[in-house]
């Protein structure tokens, strides 16, 4: 990535203008000017020293409760408004905001449109019938080179972390005040094929970023590519503007490929389960067991020696010809069993965690949205199929089973790729127990937590470790399919997940180990 660099505060040229020249004869009209400050670097000197701003066309400011009329552009650069009444006192550039001093910066923004339809707040107070305005919003310039050939930016987004950049904001007369519905991401919709100059500005609210993450997604032939640039510790501060850099050149471009579990997008060889009767496979819901729990599919027929899954033939997936995850069930001390761990395809979920939260349901997942228990539209995004989870190793001299032989996704083609991320949901099991507890649990109290832990396998045999808390009093239980950000892990070539908590009735972990997850995004890069 190339150096990020910061400017304070966009200068506008004023030339040849005096107080003298700019005095209106009609004194419900007045002429107004942005202020005029040089820009300052934190690294290094950039070739162009400013910026300017610059009136727009449609551009209106108000006064007390009225708006004037639209902008007349003036040839010196400024631009005369007409109220109806003698204007007095202050004025505010607000183009998005109910009100003069209710500033709304929108989540998503257009390039396309200029500064003030992006939220852009200015203020400034009436003097011999002309005033110079202040904005009070920060601006985040993508100064973007060498934009491949064939290739259009289609966005550009920010995550700030907790930072709060957009939504709608008071002006108390000096600074903005805590936003309502205030949002630590913004996006900013570009669609150019070339960019020259400051045209991929977007606007936001002065805020502390500890760090953040700027995600391009660009797009050739219908194909979808994305590139992730990560900006440390940057303070906003009102009207500065903040010069992020990156050359298309040199940076890492990649395309995401998502395993969907649908049917449509089943794009594997056919194959057979031979220890559940030669069953044949070709499409996801295939592997999708008729009964939760106990069925021989997955492999509760060894019990009995029906059905007995063997290191030869086992319940198995594989995402081939996309992006080539993989999944066994582990050999644990139920040998390629569900109950010693594995990744069910399910389609099974329900709203009702009393009546269908039991062991009998392990493969349904909790959808606050469904009517009893269905098999169409519980998995993320509506879809229809998941994974459920279940399996955990918490150190307990009661866990029969090993760190490493947690149930875990892997590459099959034996290549180490960076998991973008997936999307997470509770079984309702889970999400029973957590509330209602049963013999073997008590629900979640004071100070309990649970968590999802993937530990991700490099190829130089390192591990690296990331997690997502899914319930604690304080913040409580998540409802719904909620993001997970794996790409922390970098590139891996497996990935184990386990279920750790506070919950522990004597023998160890004692909340049901499961989880279900959706659309894994892979990294392929160009």
């Amino acid at each position: 990535m190339k150096r990020i660099f910061t400017f304070f505060i966009i200068a506008a040229s004023l030339v040849g203008c005096t107080k003298d020249e700019i005095i209106p004869t009609d004194p419900n009209t007045i002429t107004g000017y942005h202020n005029n400050v040089q820009t300052k670097t934190d690294f290094g000197t950039p070739s162009n020293t400013s910026i300017p701003f610059v009136w727009s066309e449609g551009d209106k400011i108000w006064n007390g409760s009225q708006q004037s009329s639209v902008a007349t552009i003036n040839p010196d650069g400024g631009a005369s408004f007409t109220f109806g009444t003698e204007p007095a006192g202050t004025v505010y550039y607000n183009m998005t905001g109910t009100s003069a001093t209710t500033a709304v910066v929108p989540a998503e923004q257009d390039a396309a449109k200029h500064l003030g339809m992006n939220g852009d707040f200015a203020w400034a107070t009436i003097a011999d019938g002309s005033f110079t305005l202040n904005h009070a919003t920060s601006y985040l310039w993508f100064d973007i080179a060498s934009l491949p050939a064939d290739h259009t930016l289609d966005a550009v987004a920010i995550d700030a972390g907790d930072a709060l950049i957009t939504g709608t904001a008071q002006w108390n007369g000096s600074v903005f005040e805590t936003p309502e519905n205030g949002s630590s991401s913004a996006t900013l919709l570009v669609n150019k094929t070339s960019i020259a100059d400051a045209e991929v500005v977007m606007v936001v609210l002065p805020a502390q970023i500890s760090s953040a993450t700027i995600t391009y997604t660009l797009s050739s032939n219908g194909v979808v590519k994305y590139c992730k640039q990560t900006v440390g510790e940057k303070t906003l501060v009102a009207g500065s503007t903040y010069k992020i850099s990156i050359d298309f050149a040199t940076a890492s471009v990649y395309e995401l490929r998502t395993l969907s579990f649908e049917d449509s997008d089943a794009k594997f060889t056919p194959y057979e389960l031979e220890y559940y009767n030669n069953k044949q496979i070709s499409k996801w819901s295939d592997l999708i067991a008729a009964d939760q729990y106990g069925d021989y599919m997955l492999g509760y027929g060894g019990w009995y020696g029906e059905c007995e899954p063997t290191e030869e033939s086992h319940y198995c997936w594989y995402d081939e010809n996309n992006t080539f995850l993989a999944h066994d069930f582990p050999y644990n001390y139920y040998p390629y069993c569900l109950a010693g761990g594995g990744h069910a395809i399910s389609n099974y979920a329900s709203n009702d965690y009393i009546s269908h939260g039991s062991y009998t349901h392990q493969l349904t997942v909790y959808d606050k949205d469904a009517n009893g228990l269905v098999t169409t539209g519980g998995g993320h995004n509506g879809s229809n199929n998941f994974a459920m989870h279940y399996g955990y190793f918490d150190n307990s001299e009661y866990n029969q089973t090993t760190e490493d032989a947690l149930p875990a996704i892997y590459f099959k083609d034996d290549k180490a790729r960076i998991i973008d991320h997936l999307w997470v949901c509770l079984s309702t099991y889970e999400y029973n127990c957590l509330y209602e507890g049963n013999g073997l649990t008590e629900p979640l109290g004071d100070g309990d937590y649970v968590k999802i832990e993937a530990i991700g396998h490099k190829e130089d045999g390192t591990t690296v470790r990331t997690s997502i808390k899914v319930a604690d009093l304080k913040s409580g239980v998540i409802d719904d399919w909620t993001k997970w950000d794996l790409s922390s892990l970098g590139k891996v070539k497996r990935v184990l997940f386990n279920i750790v908590g506070t919950n522990d009735n004597g023998y160890g972990f004692s909340q049901p180990a499961y989880f279900a997850y959706d659309d894994v995004a892979v990294r392929f890069e160009n």
